[in-house]
Order: structure tokens, then C-alpha cells, then sequence
């Protein structure tokens, strides 16, 4: 396996593949359509006449809140290396724009040091993946509601795209 780096908007490789998998929520990490979009052009430029795409997103209409605080994320737990460490989730989402802007935070309690990470990722609903699908030249032949194949509902927590080129 070859490991080649590169923005998943543009990179074009002279290949055509089986697969081509998005895995880890990987698409909402593109925050504008355009760049969705762009993903999608670039799954359909790499997939052979028979192959498949496959890939995850977040339903924007699963019930599950989005919004989360330190009160009620705050977990502790046991490093083998650091000993008790304390560790908590805070995001807020803008509805307008179907974005999550979200901090993972981690404190080690014996020295006090402290690391966080942020990330923003577009929550896209189901309707509007299917049209940017069809625009690139790709059709649905099932959508998943989670990574156990059932059948995507409107309150499914994922909508997974299976599908494979329109044939010419």
C-alpha cells in the first residue's frame, strides 16, 4: 500500500480504484458545499467503471444534542503513563450554517499539564449529499444509517452513501 498526501478537493492520480472509502466522518471536515462538491468530483475521478464509493457523515437530524459542556462531559480515568487524568467535550452549533465547532480537552492531575484540540465539521443533510452524489456522476445503489448496514432512517445517527459511477 502506498500512502500518498494530498488535498482530497484536488489531488487527481492517475489510477482507478475499487474502492474509494471515506472513513471517520472524513467529509465533514469540508465546511462549505463547494468543497463537498470537490471531494465528491474527486471520488468519481478515481473510481473504476465497476467500482464502488463508500463513505460517512453525521444526520443532521438525529436526536442526539449537539451542543455539550465541561459539566457534562468531565470524565476521569487512569493512564498507565500519567496517572488520573481528567478529560471533557465542549461544543456549540451554529444552525444556519450546519456547523460544529467542538474542543476535546485532556488535564494530567499530578503535573496540571493541559492539552486541547479543536475542529469544526459541516453537518450535511441527506438530500443535499444525494444531489451533489448526482451532479458528479454518481448514483446511491443503498444508504446506510450506521456501519452495521441498516437501512438509513429520517432520525438514522449516520446517512452512509453505497453506490458506484452512472454507467456511460
Amino acid at each position: 500500500m502506498d500512502w500518498i498526501e494530498g488535498d482530497a478537493r484536488t489531488i487527481r492520480l492517475d489510477e482507478r480504484f475499487d474502492l474509494v472509502a471515506l472513513t471517520g466522518h472524513t467529509f465533514q471536515v469540508f465546511l462549505t458545499e463547494a468543497d463537498q462538491r470537490a471531494v465528491i468530483e474527486t471520488i468519481a475521478a478515481h473510481l473504476k467503471p465497476s467500482g464502488q464509493f463508500i463513505f460517512d457523515s453525521r444526520n443532521p437530524d438525529f436526536p442526539g444534542g449537539k451542543t455539550r459542556t465541561k459539566e457534562t462531559t468531565l470524565r476521569r480515568f487512569t493512564h498507565p503513563g500519567h496517572g488520573e487524568v481528567e478529560a471533557w467535550n465542549e461544543s456549540t452549533f451554529d444552525d444556519a450554517a450546519q456547523i460544529l465547532s467542538y474542543r476535546n480537552s485532556y488535564r494530567v492531575l499530578k503535573s496540571g499539564e493541559a492539552h486541547t484540540a479543536t475542529a469544526r465539521i459541516r453537518y450535511t443533510p441527506k438530500n443535499v449529499i444525494a444531489e451533489l452524489l448526482q451532479e458528479s456522476g454518481l448514483q446511491v445503489e443503498r444508504w446506510f444509517g450506521d456501519w452495521t448496514e441498516s437501512t438509513f432512517e429520517p432520525a438514522s445517527k449516520e446517512i452512509i452513501p453505497l453506490g458506484r459511477a452512472v454507467p456511460q
